[in-house]
């Protein structure tokens, strides 16, 4: 019988922990699944257009390309995945304020429609990519992309990526310690 949901492994936590500034206990209760679990079967998009995603409340709803499900051990894959994993709980952090029962996910929905509509309004055609609350989701993502840059770079075959395949949680904590403070470091003053 095929798994409904999936939740992040350890490392993953420790990891979106470490870039979104996301407490691991509310990204332990983050379910991943397919995007047949929901109604409309969103998100429609494909992969190739740098998506897959679509967050409902503590819920994060993906195309087949994204299904933990079939990850499997291909580390391209893998490294995509926690690209996207890194933007989407931006939008988990969003949606937190409204709750996570029925009514607050269908509040967050309402609330990020409004915003889409709005950002249509003003930015036309990159309404999503210039709707603010996109924006700061997507810091996510950039902070992981720059501590994998960092590091050796945003690449398949960085140790990071295979530590989240392995759930290698002691090595993921020290590489998140290390790269923290070096990161840290070459910050310009204020």
């Amino acid at each position: 019988m095929e798994r409904k949901e999936h939740r992040f492994n350890e490392a993953t936590r420790a990891l979106l922990a470490a870039v979104t500034g996301i407490p691991e206990d509310l990204l332990g209760r983050v379910s991943v699944r397919h995007r047949r679990y929901n109604w409309l079967h969103a998100p429609w998009y494909p992969a190739s257009e740098g998506g897959g995603g679509l967050t409902v409340g503590d819920r994060i709803h993906v195309t087949p390309t994204h299904d933990p499900a079939t990850l499997g051990n291909d580390p391209e894959r893998w490294l995509r995945w926690a690209l996207l994993m890194a933007h989407e709980v931006g939008h988990v952090r969003q949606a937190q304020r409204f709750g996570f029962g029925t009514w607050g996910r269908s509040l967050f929905v309402l609330w990020a429609t409004k915003n889409y509509i709005v950002s249509f309004f003003r930015n036309g055609r990159a309404a999503h990519a210039k709707a603010p609350f996109e924006v700061d989701a997507d810091s996510g993502r950039k902070e992981l992309r720059r501590w994998l840059e960092f590091s050796g770079g945003c690449r398949a075959d960085h140790p990071v990526v295979a530590w989240l395949i392995a759930n290698d949680v002691p090595a993921m904590e020290r590489w998140v310690a290390s790269s923290h403070a070096s990161l840290a470091s070459r910050k310009p003053a204020d």
